[in-house]
């Protein structure tokens, strides 16, 4: 007993710690479940088509299209896996359970290591990363929790402190883990392994660290078809993101823009507590961070500096939330952690009586968080009614071609709304499984597109209504020939049935879509 007494006292600071985590981040993931079905699918649905695809024996980057790193499908395909989903809402359920065990698991280890800071940083991040999309199943919402460990251990060798052999172990895992899960953030893992295997000291722990990650990079090669990866991750994205990146004025000279976000802040953005709590953090950011460079005559905050610059690699107006900044969950994690990691390093150097003062401000930004009225948990929301309004096109649509449609046949889904796939659990007609948006500018994908028409027509097409939109009327009016749209709601809906199928479908199955709007007008 006296042990366990002594051991609590000697921990008590992490223990206090440990618990206020616990306590925000369980509050905080109730207001997340209530917002489970918040903004739609976005880009959840692309890694959990992934998963889906997988788990129906197809290859990822050579059966169908994925311009994303491997890791993020390969893990929603054990969710899928070991869960077996029948629902939309069980779907989406059990991927966010995950999510927030995997950043609950995160978050103790990083208070273990960082301790208080760490955990003031998370309370942080947790609170308000719903308006960069960091509850959302992307990869960013899972790297930022690595790479803050990684961010960490390297502001430990630059202060001059050991690292662990656990820290070099990990920091290989870690470093093949945000490459894996979403590629333009590798460069960035490997700077920050590099950054830590750098020196003469501990070689023998370091070789381990390396060995780690290069084996573990050996086996993922084996894993995917290089080839197809190069052309699905670099080739096809390649010109894409340098017209986004032109636009975001980072090439040349632009990336001035990247360096000077933290004072950019100040100068321009929107009006709202996101770019507030910007505004704040990076006041605090810039002041310790000279201060910490003056006062203790280290590089430690030019290091972070540019670190967080390189984080950054796709930076949005300040302010800006939700489907404009979930690129920005990266470098706003990390931005809270760095501000921390130097505020308490200048907290340790200073006098004790005096260092309530360093944390006196956080405290009250927080409540000034938690009062604000536009604080998104303060919002009046009706998850059920806001799950039906998100999901009610893929649900509408995706049950009635389950409903109509025998197994064998074939299904093809124009540009989005990738989850009719998975609801009509029906095989796709076309080469590479499915078209996403991302697909129509590459010639390769729209060839085929077309070379499917002409071939081996899909028995069911979801056009996404283009047919209603004079801009595509000449890109479907040929194939719309051999189809007839159904009505939904006595409006033409975006299903068409190829005609040789609709005389198989009989009067029970008909009889069936009714409650979801359907009708058949021959000749409409």
């Amino acid at each position: 007993m006296d042990r366990l007494k002594k051991i609590v006292l000697d921990n008590k600071t992490l223990l206090t710690a440990f618990i206020a985590y616990c306590g925000v981040f369980l509050f905080f993931t109730y207001f997340y479940y209530q917002r489970l079905a918040a903004f739609g699918c976005f880009d959840d649905c692309f890694n959990y088509m992934g998963g889906y695809f997988l788990l129906n024996g197809k290859e990822i980057y050579v059966d169908f299209f994925f311009n994303h790193s491997f890791l993020l499908p390969f893990i929603s395909f054990l969710i899928q896996k070991i869960s077996q989903p029948s629902t939309i809402y069980s779907l989406i359920l059990i991927h966010k359970i995950f999510l927030f065990l995997f950043s609950f698991a995160f978050g103790i280890l990083l208070i273990l290591r960082f301790r208080i800071k760490a955990a003031l940083a998370l309370i942080f991040f947790e609170a308000t990363k719903f308006y960069v999309f960091g509850d959302h199943f992307l990869g960013e919402s899972f790297i930022i929790y690595p790479l803050m460990y990684l961010v960490g251990i390297v502001w430990e060798k630059v202060n001059e402190r050991e690292l662990s052999k656990l820290d070099y172990i990990l920091a290989g895992v870690f470093g093949w883990f945000c490459a894996a899960i979403r590629e333009p953030y590798a460069p960035l893992s490997i700077i920050l392994l590099l950054m830590v295997l750098v020196g003469r000291k501990d070689l023998k722990k370091k070789a381990y660290s390396l060995a780690i990650f290069v084996t573990l990079s050996l086996v993922s090669i084996l894993t995917v078809s290089v080839k197809d990866f190069l052309l699905n991750v670099y080739f096809y994205n390649k010109e894409i993101i340098g017209q986004e990146l032109r636009g975001n004025n980072v090439y040349g000279l632009g990336i001035l823009n990247t360096l000077s976000y933290p004072l950019r802040i100040f100068t321009e953005g929107e009006n709202n507590l996101l770019r507030q709590i910007l505004i704040f953090f990076s006041a605090v950011f810039l002041s310790a961070g000279i201060f910490y460079s003056f006062k203790l005559k280290r590089v430690g905050f030019i290091i972070m500096f540019i670190i967080l610059a390189i984080s950054n690699i796709r930076p949005t107006v300040p302010g800006k939330m939700f489907y404009e900044a979930y690129h920005m969950n990266v470098w706003y994690g990390l931005f809270i952690f760095v501000t921390f990691l130097i505020v308490f390093e200048l907290f340790n150097a200073w006098n004790k009586k005096l260092r309530f003062n360093f944390l006196m401000p956080f405290f009250v930004m927080a409540i000034f968080i938690f009062i604000s009225p536009s604080f998104f948990i303060w919002e009046k929301i009706d998850r059920v009614s806001e799950f039906n309004t998100n999901y009610a096109q893929e649900f509408t649509y995706g049950s009635a071609i389950k409903l109509l449609s025998k197994e064998n046949d074939t299904i093809f889904v124009e540009e989005r709304d990738d989850l009719i796939y998975w609801i009509a659990n029906r095989p796709s007609a076309y080469q590479h499984t499915w078209y996403t948006a991302h697909m129509p500018l590459i010639d390769r994908f729209k060839e085929d597109r077309l070379l499917m028409f002409e071939s081996k027509p899909p028995d069911f097409y979801f056009d996404a209504c283009f047919g209603q939109n004079k801009k595509h009327r000449a890109y479907l009016l040929e194939i719309e020939q051999n189809y007839e749209r159904l009505s939904i709601n006595g409006n033409p809906s975006c299903l068409l049935i190829k005609n040789s199928t609709l005389k198989e479908i009989t009067k029970e199955k008909w009889n069936s879509v009714k409650p979801l709007g359907f009708t058949l007008n021959i000749g409409s």
